[in-house]
């Protein structure tokens, strides 16, 4: 079976040449740098001090609902047990030879480890001595994760591999998410709320320091098993840098709980972290002038380990190099509108994450590392960029001042970021899923959770087909869609009622940011206050379309659509335009409608664009109509991947199977598209909306009219009804039948 179409794009012989010399290039250094680690341990075993800067200086104060304490000690319970719930796996106790219970018809065995003796076998051989003694510091009763195995499949990955060795996408089933994914750490943080209920005297939580412990040694396996360079879990930098984030964050937590370290712990953590930092540095994830959010998340991790460790020459160049690029990433890779380039919800709340805590983080440092970033000038970052083989964007370099730590345009483009949240957020207070959703995030401070049986869990999802924990048990299912917590974040610094009343509940993510900024922002004059505003511009049908509609009509080239309501639509109906991310939004009190019309996102490269132009999400009377698919795997099923990016599984104009956009070769080709479609709203009113597309060689449109009692949609250029696609994720690697 092809998993990819057959069209390829073309380059020019001078582009062929310039990428041939590119790989090839590529290769002789990875390999120059495989032969060299091979050589002598890649630890780091000395630095000019070990004391990490202390960031929070004040402990974070939260009044705990009921609920959030349930939850606390129950997933800090699920944790302790290193039992993780990660892309769809089901709550799974991840340890060495464990069966795993497989991927669809894919399942792998993974070899046996003797754990009772020494694991250090899974260790290169000059990373051994090191690796040995830093096991010596785990605690005895504690039991070692398996951070190689994809623990959905049971594919492993050999530890002894340098990264630039390791191979994924080739065996079907395969999920190199899995294991990366768990190396992020993100649990870590829930360790420090339970210490804190524990502390409290709350019912059934651990003694406190059995939290602070199990911190520890997690941290200490973690990098007992994962040499620097060696293995899966060095293979991507976007992780290195989000997995060094999270320990940073959860290490300064527990001491702003009055929590000590010893200090031998502390070495080896502040030489691990300084290890990351070396690692993201020298392998940032920018091709020249193209970025994502991988390099949008290497520049944040980069900056919190700089800010983090103490100064030497070459975290003095981190911290500075990563400012900067800090605030030049957020001018490429956010909009004036503030939607995300990527043109994916989900990816726009990850990267709105990664604004939020850069951000936060610049006005948390301490005044000598301010005064570092003073002396810091455009001539010194553009030698670095040359270094790194791309150009600086001269206009964006910030000189900070005692008054201002960013720019105007920059604290102006944060807000607009949680403005871009709130509308594409439904009545349900779920995200509409337009583009790929891989469930990614930076730090999961508090996720919202909604508690299933295991019975109930296993009649929603597929994917949990297997899962072998009694029915009666709980479930916690994890609600990936809600984003109102990064609303809450960002409304730390602009304290606006609007932001408020969308979050609705205490978050312990705006306490956070509180506390990091510490009153150092000099918020808007609130009776000055920016309100969400509807951005629009009223666009009027020109003669050649409506000449064309009109013929298409007489042709029978038509499909409508009928969508009634017990209630009124349009009362105080409110439209809001993205046209640049490519959204369209009309919303009252009974009807939520959001269109896709527009480029291709990634500066048109389409990473994670679906086929779903002139697609949408309807909510009528507060019942959803439409919905999104969403997304289920990338590279470990291509066919899936596929299936549910293409034309067919969304709610949009469809001709005998064809793919509005078609697909290129190889694995590369499942994060990119050849845009056709060149997507266009032609009409945009308070009551209407028209928008066309190229994509299928000729121009297709769709007309949807907002009546008082009805939502009517009408489709030309085709007499094709479309075929009800009937599964759903809401979540990667989850998959749901639909009625």
């Amino acid at each position: 079976m092809s998993y990819y179409v057959k069209k390829v794009k073309e380059l020019t012989p001078k582009e062929i040449v310039g990428k041939i010399t590119r790989k090839i290039k590529q290769k002789v250094l990875k390999r120059t740098e495989a032969l060299k680690d091979s050589g002598a341990s890649t630890y780091s075993q000395t630095l000019n001090t070990y004391e990490i800067e202390r960031i929070l200086s004040d402990s974070i104060v939260h009044d705990f609902s009921k609920m959030e304490i349930l939850q606390t000690k129950e997933l800090s319970t699920l944790y302790l047990n290193h039992s993780f719930d990660l892309l769809g796996s089901g709550w799974i106790n991840i340890k060495y030879n464990m069966i795993c219970n497989g991927i669809e018809e894919f399942k792998y065995k993974a070899p046996i480890v003797d754990v009772s003796e020494d694991i250090s076998c899974l260790i290169n051989k000059k990373n051994k001595l090191y690796s040995k003694k830093i096991r010596n510091m785990i605690t005895s009763n504690y039991s070692p994760i398996d951070w190689r195995l994809d623990f959905k499949s049971g594919y492993c990955w050999d530890s002894k591999l340098h990264y630039s060795q390791i191979r994924y996408g080739q065996d079907l089933g395969a999920d190199i998410k899995v294991p990366w994914e768990l190396s992020r750490m993100q649990h870590l943080v829930q360790y420090v709320w339970a210490y804190m209920l524990a502390n409290q005297g709350k019912e059934d939580f651990k003694e406190p320091e059995i939290y602070v412990a199990e911190f520890q040694d997690e941290v200490l396996d973690f990098i007992s098993m994962n040499p620097p360079k060696f293995g899966v879990n060095w293979v991507c930098a976007m992780d290195v840098a989000i997995r060094a984030a999270n320990w940073l964050l959860v290490y300064d937590l527990f001491r702003a709980q009055g929590v000590t370290f010893t200090e031998e712990f502390e070495k080896v953590f502040s030489l691990s972290i300084y290890d990351h930092g070396k690692f993201i540095y020298n392998h940032l994830e920018r091709n020249g002038e193209v970025r994502n959010n991988h390099y949008y998340s290497n520049i944040v991790g980069l900056f919190f380990i700089a800010a983090y460790l103490p100064i030497t020459e070459e975290t003095k160049e981190w911290l500075c190099f990563a400012f900067q690029e800090s605030i030049q990433e957020m001018h490429a890779q956010f909009y004036d509108e503030g939607a995300n380039f990527e043109h994916s919800t989900a990816y726009h709340r990850l990267s709105g994450e990664l604004a939020l805590y850069v951000t936060a983080l610049g006005y948390a440092l301490p005044e000598h590392k301010k005064n570092i970033l003073k002396n810091y000038n455009v001539e010194q970052h553009n030698i670095i960029c040359k270094k790194k083989g791309f150009n600086l964007n001269a206009s964006c370099f910030w000189k900070i001042t005692d008054r201002k730590i960013f720019p105007d345009w920059y604290i102006d483009r944060l807000e607009k970021i949680a403005e871009f949240t709130v509308a594409i957020t439904k009545p349900n207070k779920e995200i509409i899923q337009f583009g790929d959703n891989d469930s990614g995030r930076f730090f999961k401070v508090q996720p919202i959770y909604q508690l299933l049986s295991v019975k109930k869990a296993k009649e929603v999802y597929l994917n949990l087909q297997n899962y072998s924990a009694r029915d009666d048990e709980n479930y916690w299912d994890e609600n990936f869609l809600d984003h109102r917590y990064l609303v809450a974040g960002i409304n730390a610094f602009f304290e606006r009622d609007d932001f408020d009343r969308y979050v609705e509940v205490p978050s312990i993510e705006n306490k956070i940011i509180k506390g990091l900024i510490k009153g150092n922002f000099n918020k808007k004059d609130k009776n000055n206050q920016q309100v969400m505003i509807n951005n629009v511009l009223i666009k009027s049908l020109n003669k050649e379309d409506e000449e064309r509609i009109q013929s298409l009509r007489k042709q029978s080239q038509f499909v409508e659509y009928v969508y009634p309501s017990n209630s009124n639509l349009v009362e105080n109906l409110k439209v809001v335009s993205y046209p640049n991310f490519g959204v369209y939004i009309y919303s009252s009190k009974n009807l939520y409608l959001a269109i896709k019309c527009g480029p291709l996102g990634s500066n048109g490269k389409g990473s994670h664009d679906h086929n779903d132009q002139l697609s949408l999400e309807l909510v009528i009377d507060g019942k959803e109509i439409i919905k999104d698919p969403g997304t289920y795997l990338y590279t470990a099923i291509p066919e899936k991947r596929n299936v549910f990016r293409s034309t067919n599984a969304h709610f949009t104009i469809q001709i005998n199977n064809k793919e509005q956009n078609e697909y290129y070769q190889g694995l590369p080709g499942l994060f990119m598209l050849k845009e056709s479609t060149k997507s266009e709203c032609l009409e945009l009113s308070s009551i209407r909306f028209m928008g066309c597309h190229n994509g299928f060689g000729t121009k297709v449109y769709r007309v949807i009219d907002i009546m008082s009692d009805r939502i009517v949609i009408s489709d030309y250029g085709s007499n094709q009804r479309i075929a009800h696609f009937n599964y759903y994720s809401n979540g990667y690697g989850r998959i749901i039948k639909l009625k």
